[in-house]
């Protein structure tokens, strides 16, 4: 789902560009369970010191998979719980609910 808030404490939301959630998650407009896949798009005025405050609240909060797509430097880090430090990925990849994108296929319609 595009752009639906995410309850990180009683007074912060997160919006990522997209979220998504297994089967009978979601629960409505502000869902009441983390996502289990949030993709952030880095816009040219995003910072990654910024965006590792999401990536931190994210995993507060629950999230098993993050992917931070950067389409200006067509490239993108992998986060997940068993890796929160996050890596370079050319295939973007969950398991658990398994997903896999090449990332061409990712930054192709960004360009």
């Amino acid at each position: 789902m595009p752009e639906i808030r995410i309850r990180i404490n009683s007074s912060r939301y997160r919006i990522p560009n997209i979220g998504v959630w297994l089967p009978g998650d979601v629960g409505g407009r502000i869902p009441t369970v983390p996502p289990f896949l949030a993709i952030e798009i880095l816009s040219p005025d995003d910072r990654m010191t910024r965006m590792k405050l999401k990536i931190e609240e994210y995993f507060s909060i629950g999230v098993s998979w993050i992917w931070v797509i950067d389409p200006e430097e067509r490239m993108t880090i992998c986060y997940s719980q068993g890796n929160p430090a996050g890596s370079l990925c050319e295939v973007l990849r969950t398991e658990d609910a398994a997903i896999e994108i090449p990332l061409e296929k990712v930054l192709a319609p960004l360009v």
